[in-house]
């Protein structure tokens, strides 16, 4: 279809797909918002209507998404029933610059980039679920004062693969879930987006 399209994400289901729709009004604002594929009819329903909301990632059961929107001149976290229904939910306020990179296939956790002047890209997690204390309060997995973002919980849920300029290039790393102990580099020559295998 017509205008900028980003973010793809496959439901769990591999039966929709969610990704980010641009219009493009040529005024050269970005009006960016969620939509949904149906991949067996060929079909899309809009998801938001804010126009400053991308980077949708599916629960694990397929029936919730959460998105990066911007209100404010922050970016935060919102969720919202994959069906369209209900409004959708702040999950936790950010500091500066919110983007969702994974709901943990468990279901337990949500990845999540967070930017601030201080420490640049930090990797954080919302425990969230049943389990999940009541208060949902975010948790930094890593801080430091190199980039760390495109966080990936292994399938198990006891390693997480990410991105780090700590070298002075892109690589990819691993440490343990959710201890951060340990760190092997992964790429030896550059790395970006890492994804883990379904057997992980």
């Amino acid at each position: 279809g017509p205008g900028n399209l980003i973010d793809p994400s496959i439901s769990p289901d591999e039966k929709a797909m969610a990704f980010a729709r641009d219009p493009i009004s040529g005024d050269g604002v970005n009006y960016y918002d969620v939509w949904l594929r149906d991949l067996v009819r060929g079909t899309e329903t809009r998801l938001t209507s804010d126009g400053s909301a991308n980077h949708p990632v599916w629960s694990p059961r397929g029936d919730r998404i959460v998105f990066s929107l911007v209100r404010g001149g922050r970016r935060d976290l919102y969720q919202k029933a994959a069906s369209g229904s209900g409004e959708s939910e702040l999950l936790v306020p950010s500091g500066t610059n919110a983007v969702a990179g994974q709901w943990s296939r468990d279901g337990r956790f949500i990845v999540y980039v967070d930017s601030t002047p201080k420490t640049r890209s930090d990797l954080w997690v919302i425990p969230i679920g049943e389990s999940a204390p009541a208060d949902r309060k975010s948790v930094p997995f890593l801080r430091t004062d190199f980039e760390e973002n495109q966080g990936q919980i292994s399938p198990d849920g006891h390693w997480m693969a990410y991105r780090s300029n700590e070298s002075g290039q892109p690589a990819v790393y691993v440490r343990q879930f959710p201890s951060g102990e340990g760190k092997w580099r992964i790429s030896t020559a550059g790395g970006e987006q890492p994804r883990w295998r379904g057997d992980g």
